[in-house]
C-alpha cells in the first residue's frame, strides 16, 4: 500500500475517502500527513472522534512504514 503516490489512495484504503477534499484543501500530501497530530486534524475540521482516530491509525501506519523504509535504505 505505501508505495502509493497520493494521500487520496491512502485515505480510500482506510475507508476515509470522504476526507479527501479536506486534505486537498489544506494541501496535505503523504509527506505532510506523516507528521499530523490529532489536534491538527481537529483544526482541519475533522471533528468526529472516530474519524480522527482512523486517520490517526493511518498516519501511524504510514509513519512506521516510512521509518522502516528509511532504515532499510
Amino acid at each position: 500500500l505505501y508505495d502509493c503516490k497520493s494521500i487520496a489512495v491512502l485515505l480510500r484504503h482506510w475507508h476515509l475517502g470522504k476526507l479527501i477534499s479536506i486534505f486537498q484543501a489544506h494541501e496535505i500530501d503523504l509527506d505532510v500527513a506523516v507528521d499530523l497530530t490529532e489536534e491538527e486534524l481537529h483544526e482541519m475540521g475533522i471533528l468526529e472522534k472516530g474519524r480522527r482516530k482512523r486517520v490517526g491509525l493511518a498516519v501511524e501506519n504510514l509513519r512506521n512504514w516510512a521509518m522502516r523504509a528509511s532504515t532499510s535504505r
